[in-house]
């Protein structure tokens, strides 16, 4: 199970990717406007733990 990891080569597992800046200013300015979670989710095409995420970090 040791595996030796190589520079960039390595991709997270889960396929998750940041997201950019845009995105994140898109969540939070959706959630000022009282949209759900799973809502912001949808109109962003992620997961609404990714949404939750951002959003409890304040971006």
């Amino acid at each position: 199970m040791n595996e030796e990891r190589r520079g960039s080569s390595w991709s997270d597992p889960r396929g998750q990717v940041m997201k950019t800046p845009d995105d994140v200013a898109e969540m939070l300015r959706l959630r000022a406007c009282g949209w759900g979670l799973k809502r912001i989710a949808r109109e962003l095409g992620c997961s609404h733990h990714t949404v939750k995420g951002y959003v409890a970090a304040g971006g």
